[in-house]
């Protein structure tokens, strides 16, 4: 019984966290983005 049900299981592989400095920089860009998007509808709306 464990033998069939440890084959049942699929392995996938496991992602690589974002090293490249690049898209770090660009990921740190559009969430200041976002984060002025926000505080600009709330100060439209007040």
């Amino acid at each position: 019984m464990t033998k069939s049900l440890l084959s049942s299981l699929t392995l996938i592989a496991k992602t690589k966290p974002v090293t490249d400095p690049l898209i770090q920089r660009q990921n740190k860009l559009i969430a200041r983005i976002e984060v002025q998007i926000e505080m600009a509808k709330c100060f439209a709306e007040h």
